[in-house]
């Protein structure tokens, strides 16, 4: 019984030949599942029989000043437990297969938010990560499972069972150590053995077991951890290496009490080193939580001499320095920063933020429980001590405590984006519903104390948790937080103090404006609220008084009821004719989350416009601001070109042209887009829609909700860019509002072809790669299919996989754009990087080489299959070229099947992560860089060892027309 070392010679001393032959056969046993768990959970660091020989052993070191003491039996179960502890991680396949239907498992789901959204995205199906989160999890409870397989007769001390007692110290492991005070744990177990000692032996022994015995290298190297294709297997590969550079603790010879260990360690990375330092933390804390435990076990081991902290000076850095090097950040400073003008330049931004704040909690309430709302009220009065309030109530999904303390006191972290409301979204069955918000940052709260210097709030969630009441003065260190089931304070109200607790769910917020802001007063406070809605969802009531009527009829109601040609006489130009065409997104759009109402101006050409390079045209546009004499806001400017030069141009007033009236008050209203009920900033580019070089005006107001999000600054006073799918939705919405208005009105379509439709010069600053093209769900979802395309000579996506159907070869018109070259772009060419999106996802094709020229054209009407790696690449990086197995690369676009592209698409998430810098400067855009910077970035590939290396034939030569062929 030497194998097992100190806890062996106990058992060989002090137990029967039938005891001693039990444990051997149980082990046995034990040896065989854990080998399973290493075929389930390959990436798993070692749980095999190394493991329970290494806790074994460490055991022995830590009872070894009293090793006397032992007895059999507590031999017996340590060595057990050291086997059988990490059973319950032993599935058959037909076990894991079956785990989404246990009931255990839907609570597991009940406890994770993160395995809930993981399961929704995964098509309602666990992914893998959730699964093996699962079982590890459950994996101590589990032992009984193995436990009742084996016989029970072995399961036996001098005849008597101990399969009770065996689970229990193998389930303690996963429990806290606070568990272990509970009298389960007896210490007189058949009056031979301590049962909470045998805990606490397991645990600790456990946990020390951190050296390169648990991850062979060999084991490492042949799972390919290093190249984290996933996130599940870059979680592994930081586990494994906190291991392979672990040396293991030393003991002292003689130990005292609280004795040091000593840990070795050999590091040359300062990530794995800091994962390290980290994990070693979190030894001491429970060496700690142990100690305190083992001075209520049986009298023979009360005051055993155990570790209570550990020497790292054995730790040494190879080729650089360790410390803990961080930003430190001063909070008053901080503060400051988030609170003065420096961030908001407007000293009224928090009335738009708790305007934002109410309305998303409502649309929230209203998504996920189709609540109808009251609407959002504001109140605002001079309480006896002549302090201003302004209050907003609503009543949304509300707050509990645990939702203060984590989002709402915490800057920096928006509800709103957290795995938590994900989480609910999932478990409503609403989550492939879009729902956004403006907020990102969670900072909107600190926006109170720009000009205030009191925030009062109380809130009742929807959820059924406690109501809580908040108080925050700005000069205090410190909140004053109640919940229902104290006497809390009153909440400010503009008559008299109200309740502490709403008694329905929702959030009341107050702010008392600081005296010193002396430049505001209360009708200023409250005239500032209509200006910061557009549209809202639900009513907005200042005082009762409703404000937010005259966006929402804006949005609503068509400015003309149909196109109308109106002729102007105009002393620089003669006649000119102007058509008015009304787009009604909210009616016409066909884009549930686009609304407003757009008017089209367009200068149709004159009757002698010619042809060619001496056409005449006329464009519309806005005045600059050099050009704005006194009271001509509301004008637009006409030009004469002859021969792309101008001629002459002239002011037009809106009240002169059919709606203009309707399109002043636009102008006038200050904004005239908003999203989700919030007015935003004005665009940077306000030209309009263009087509051929000749510019048409358009004018009216767009209101955007879901998850159609521009993205503003963080003070929200300036917009950055539209990301794709807005200006997917835009489009999409415009053009079939646009169709709608002109068909079957020649006089217009005759003299004018709409082409490509520019609403703003607000381009994405997305990467131009698929997953970019993946986050519009009109795209994703087949809603642009139906659009014809100029890029597609003219018809749709639609019309392609008819043709193919009948045999008819298509050829499409797709010019490849570097994507580093996409960011200096002056403007956003949405038709071509609409329909090379459409392309990748809908469209089977292939090149066709004629003589020098590329050809793309269409092959069958099945839908494309794209490797997982084409995601972190533009739209159409490659297409299959049949009968070229050798040509790497022609007309921008590489060959699908060659080895080079294969090899760059299976490793692209490896390359992006461990190779950052080269594959976004070369690798990615490869169907534009030449081939002699292609070869050294595949060298540096190859040297850097952190990938599979390419093949020799992803090495590569470029002829005169700059295709790249095998060498």
């Amino acid at each position: 019984m030497t194998d097992w070392g100190l806890l062996g010679e106990v058992l060989a001393n002090k137990s029967s030949d039938r005891d001693r032959a039990n444990v051997k056969d149980l082990v046995t046993h034990a040896r065989s599942l854990l080998k399973l768990i290493r075929e389930t959970f390959p990436r798993y660091t070692m749980h095999d029989e190394q493991h329970a020989e290494n806790v074994i052993a460490l055991m022995g070191r830590l009872a070894a000043p009293r090793i006397e003491q032992m007895s059999g039996l507590e031999a017996a179960l340590l060595i057990l437990a050291a086997y059988f502890h990490d059973a319950g991680m032993a599935y058959r396949a037909d076990e894991i297969a079956s785990i989404p239907d246990e009931e255990e498992f839907q609570r597991f789901l009940d406890r994770h938010d993160d395995a809930v959204v993981a399961t929704q995205q995964n098509g309602g199906v666990p992914p893998g990560a959730v699964v093996e989160q699962y079982c590890r999890e459950r994996h101590a409870e589990r032992v009984r499972v193995h436990l009742d397989r084996c016989d029970r007769t072995m399961l036996r001390w001098d005849g008597k069972p101990i399969i009770d007692q065996l689970e229990l110290v193998c389930r303690s492991h996963n429990e806290g150590a606070a568990a272990l005070h509970e009298p389960r744990f007896r210490t007189d177990f058949l009056y031979q053995a301590d049962l909470r000692f045998c805990a606490i032996m397991l645990r600790l022994a456990d946990i020390l077991d951190l050296d390169d015995t648990r991850s062979p290298k060999v084991i490492y190297e042949h799972l390919g951890l290093a190249e984290h294709t996933t996130p599940e297997v870059a979680a592994s590969d930081r586990e494994w290496n906190k291991h392979l550079i672990a040396r293991g603790f030393e003991f002292p010879r003689t130990p005292a009490a609280n004795y040091s260990l000593q840990f070795t360690a050999e590091s040359e990375d300062p990530g794995n080193e800091h994962r390290l330092r980290a994990f070693l933390r979190v030894i001491e804390e429970e060496l700690q939580r142990c100690r305190s435990v083992a001075d209520i076990c049986d009298e023979r081991w009360r005051g055993l001499p155990l570790p209570a902290q550990i020497d790292e000076s054995g730790i040494s850095s190879r080729g650089y320095r360790y410390g803990e090097f961080r930003f430190e950040l001063d909070r008053s400073a901080v503060l400051n920063l988030f609170t003065g003008e420096q961030l908001y330049d407007d000293p009224y931004a928090f009335i738009r933020e708790l305007l934002q704040n109410a309305l998303d909690a409502i649309r929230a309430r209203e998504h996920l429980y189709e609540h109808r709302s009251d609407g959002v009220h504001v109140r605002g009065w001079k309480d006896d001590g002549g302090y201003l309030w302004l209050r907003v109530d609503d009543d949304g999904i509300g707050m509990d405590e645990a939702t203060l303390r984590k989002f709402f006191l915490r800057i920096g972290r928006s509800y709103y984006h957290s795995t938590e409301f994900q989480a609910t979204l999932a478990r409503s069955g609403r989550a492939d519903q879009p729902f956004g918000v403006i907020g990102r940052f969670g900072i909107g709260v600190l926006s109170c104390f720009v000009v205030g210097d009191q925030v009062e709030l109380s809130s009742r969630p929807v959820s059924g948790g406690k109501a809580v009441r908040l108080s925050i003065k700005r000069q205090d260190d410190y909140f004053v937080l109640q919940d229902q089931d104290m006497a809390g304070r009153p909440m400010p109200g503009p008559a008299t103090a109200e309740p502490a607790f709403p008694r329905a769910p929702g959030t009341r917020i107050a702010v008392r404006v600081d005296p010193n802001h002396v430049e505001l007063d209360l009708d200023g406070l409250l005239a500032k609220v209509p200006t910061y809605l557009f549209a809202p969802p639900v009513p907005v009531l200042v005082n009762d008084r409703a404000v937010d009527r005259a966006t929402r009829q804006l949005v609503a109601e068509p400015l003309i009821a149909q196109p109308l040609i109106t002729d102007l006489h105009l002393e620089r130009h003669g006649k000119v004719r102007i058509a008015a065409v009304p787009l009604n997104l909210t009616r016409d759009g066909e884009c549930p989350d686009v609304s407003g109402q757009l008017l089209l101006y367009i200068a149709l050409p004159p009757d002698d416009a010619g042809q060619g390079e001496e056409r005449s045209f006329y464009s519309l546009d806005r005045p600059d601001e050099f050009e704005l004499p006194a009271g001509s806001a509301d004008h637009l400017v006409l030009t004469f070109y002859k021969g792309r030069r101008r001629r002459a141009h002239s002011q037009i007033q809106l009240s002169a042209l059919p709606g203009g009236a309707q399109a002043s008050a636009f102008l006038a209203h200050g904004s005239q887009w908003g999203f989700n009920g919030i007015a935003l900033p004005a665009m940077t580019d306000e030209r309009g829609l263009e087509s051929e070089g000749v510019a048409a005006m358009v004018l009216g107001c767009l209101s955007l909700s879901g998850d159609l999000r521009p993205d503003l600054t963080v003070s929200r006073s300036t917009v950055r860019y539209l990301p794709f799918p807005v200006h997917s939705a835009l489009q999409l919405a415009t053009r079939r509002a646009l169709r709608k208005a002109v068909t079957g009105r020649t006089e217009i379509t005759d003299r004018y072809t709409f082409r490509q439709l520019r609403l703003t010069n607000l381009a994405p600053v997305e990467p131009f790669v698929m997953s970019t093209f993946r986050a519009d769900r009109l795209l994703c979802g087949g809603s642009w299919c139906a659009e014809k395309m100029q890029g597609l000579g003219g018809v749709s996506i639609e019309d392609l996989h008819e043709r193919a159907r009948n045999g008819i070869k298509s050829q499409v018109f797709h010019f490849p754009r570097d994507p580093r070259q996409l960011a200096d772009r002056v403007s956003f060419a949405f038709d071509d990087a609409i329909m090379a999106a459409l392309l990748h996802l809908f469209v089977d094709t292939e090149c066709v080489i004629i003589g020098s020229h590329v050809n793309l054209v269409v092959k069958t009407d099945a839908t494309p299959h794209r490797p997982e790696g084409a995601d972190l690449f533009a739209p159409m990086f490659s297409a299959p070229f049949p009968d070229n197995v050798s040509l790497a690369r022609a007309g921008g676009i590489m060959n699908a099947d060659h080895p080079l592209t294969k090899w760059l698409l299976d490793n692209a998430h490896a390359l992006a992560e461990h190779l950052p810098a080269l594959f976004q400067r070369v690798l990615r855009p490869a169907n534009f860089v030449d081939a002699a910077e292609w070869d050294l970035a595949l060298k540096r590939v190859s040297d850097s060892g952190r990938v599979p290396a390419p093949p020799l034939a992803a090495y590569v030569r470029q002829d005169e027309n700059g295709w790249w062929w095998s060498r």
